[in-house]
């Protein structure tokens, strides 16, 4: 990251220099190519990162969940909100009402979470993130989930993790019953 941003400052500092000659009377730049470059030292190594397609969160990051802590918003990406790619599902119309909340978060670095208030209880209760383009998965494979939840008021819960194809097919599925209480982590 070090190096990221010395590179942004010199270039910063490059183009302000340019825009200074270009605005001066007679001035001309020189850039000469014949010559041999300067040698780089065998132990100089490193990488690029560009983050394209997902690299950072839905590669390298192995996160498979779009805006899991709904944090998403228009500072930026003006197309964006803290429900982006969520979408609330709900077996009767009414059913289930979904607000972003900040107040007691479970941490000051994560203040966002979504509050689920079910009013009529239904088997397609919940919520269903699209991923990154699609979530990609092979068959065979072991998923790991994790969540933290708690219980604002009423009965314990369930909470069905489910990995569905487009059109809605179990691909696989994991249940956490007793929910309950303060946030804890929940994981199958």
């Amino acid at each position: 990251m070090k190096v990221v941003a010395r590179l942004f400052l010199t270039v910063q500092f490059i183009m302000l220099s340019m825009t200074g000659m270009l605005n001066a009377q007679n001035s001309e730049l020189i850039i000469n190519i014949a010559g041999n470059g300067k040698a780089i030292s065998p132990d100089l190594f490193g990488i690029f990162f560009e983050d394209l397609n997902y690299a950072a969160d839905g590669g390298l990051y192995a996160e498979l969940v779009q805006n899991r802590s709904f944090a998403y918003s228009r500072v930026d990406n003006q197309n964006w909100n803290s429900l982006s790619y969520w979408h609330l599902l709900q077996s009767e119309p009414a059913g289930v009402t979904l607000s972003i909340a900040s107040e007691s978060p479970l941490h000051i670095n994560n203040p966002h979470y979504a509050v689920l208030q079910i009013n009529n209880p239904g088997p397609r209760n919940g919520l269903l993130n699209e991923g990154f383009d699609g979530i990609s998965i092979e068959k065979g494979a072991k998923y790991d989930f994790s969540c933290f939840a708690q219980v604002l008021s009423g009965m314990p819960g369930l909470i069905k993790a489910r990995l569905e194809s487009k059109d809605g097919q179990l691909l696989g599925e994991s249940q956490i019953s007793g929910v309950a209480g303060p946030w804890s982590k929940y994981t199958a």
